[in-house]
């Protein structure tokens, strides 16, 4: 089920929270605050000066801001690595039959994803960090944006590449059947990424 969300508004302003932590109304739906119905509330009694509150009121909001596009289910499908047809699945798949040291190997390679995966999240969470602590402009801010996209896209292909030598390892070697593993690793091109907050965000 959708959560529902609200904006307080004038009916062509917005109100939003700027760098000094004010509520103030913009003309720019883009950068309107969304909230739940009890945030909306509590800032429009508690944080709006009266003149303010005198012309804003709570609305439900069930467009997207006009300046964002939103990400289809055809980006996900389309912009999601295919675990299948990607150079580092394709060299376990190619593995399956032959099979002399694989979980040796697999084992190996484990530890060395996990490593990269840890050093990926700090990495994910510096840049996170430093993006809430400057007041970027925006050049700075599309900079920002474009090296936490590959820092995030790199960490997807390490995990991508952990489940499937997870899939591996949780086989017994001596009972494995090639088929299945295929099926199970050509299931993970169906997952799909379902918003969890930021649902104006996506149109699914």
């Amino acid at each position: 089920m959708k959560l529902s969300q609200y904006v307080i508004t004038d009916g062509t302003r917005f109100i939003y929270k700027n760098h000094s932590s004010k509520f103030v109304p913009t003309t720019n739906e883009a950068m309107a605050d969304i909230f739940t119905r009890r945030q909306a509330e509590a800032i429009y009694k508690n944080s709006l000066p009266k003149a303010l509150k005198t012309i804003f009121y709570v609305k439900k909001y069930d467009a997207s801001p006009k300046c964002v596009k939103q990400v289809s289910q055809h980006d996900l499908v389309n912009n999601t690595e295919k675990v299948m047809v990607a150079d580092n699945i394709q060299i376990w798949i190619d593995k399956i039959d032959d099979m002399n040291g694989l979980v040796k190997e697999a084992k190996k390679r484990k530890e060395v994803l996990e490593k990269q995966l840890r050093d990926l999240e700090d990495e994910k969470l510096d840049i996170e960090h430093y993006i809430e602590f400057q007041n970027l402009n925006a050049a700075q801010g599309y900079k920002a944006s474009r090296e936490l996209k590959n820092c995030r896209v790199k960490r997807r292909s390490v995990k991508n590449e952990l489940m499937v030598i997870n899939i591996i390892l949780d086989q017994k070697v001596k009972e494995m059947v090639g088929s299945e593993v295929y099926q199970r690793i050509k299931g993970l091109d169906n997952r799909t990424y379902s918003p969890r907050i930021r649902t104006d965000l996506f149109d699914l």
